[in-house]
């Protein structure tokens, strides 16, 4: 059984937030009903309809660590990684006229969304550096991936 791309990017999110024993949190959740309040809660729930809460057993999370961003070089870095692990292309970066401001048009099959980066390590996809929720500022590897498939799902459906 193969989760889908967003939702791989949820569980790995969670991981990141929860840690080593993040496999014993996520169970936690989904046994007291809890995961529906949680950041991309949702993503987390399907995943449980879908596999299973035995299916997390033999899962096995690979791939690299939470990273946030603290400038806006380490911000840059997060975006060309995850543009890599997407397999999606980038233009080259561009100055913006807010000086705290450079971006870069991220394109993946026939999806193109505008990504930036702050000289404070926010990452604003298509104009906004909040998730889909509106909660948070996209300051994380996992958080931009998750926000940045969910973005471009959204966009297939309309």
């Amino acid at each position: 059984m193969n989760v889908s791309t967003t939702q791989l990017a949820a569980i790995r999110y969670f991981a990141g937030q929860y840690g080593r024993f993040w496999k014993m949190r996520l169970r936690r959740f989904w046994w007291s009903g809890q995961d529906e309040s949680l950041p991309n809660g949702a993503l987390l729930r399907q995943i449980r309809n879908e596999f299973g809460p035995v299916w997390l057993d033999s899962f096995v999370l690979t791939g690299d660590k939470s990273t946030d961003a603290e400038d806006q070089q380490q911000a840059k870095l997060i975006v060309e990684r995850v543009a890599s692990i997407m397999e999606a292309s980038l233009s080259p970066w561009e100055q913006s006229a807010a000086k705290e401001w450079i971006y870069t048009t991220c394109s993946k099959d026939e999806y193109t969304v505008r990504v930036g980066v702050s000289t404070g390590g926010a990452i604003s996809i298509n104009g906004s550096p909040h998730t889909m929720d509106g909660k948070r500022i996209i300051k994380n590897n996992h958080l931009f991936e998750l926000t940045l498939l969910e973005k471009m799902k959204m966009k297939k459906v309309s």
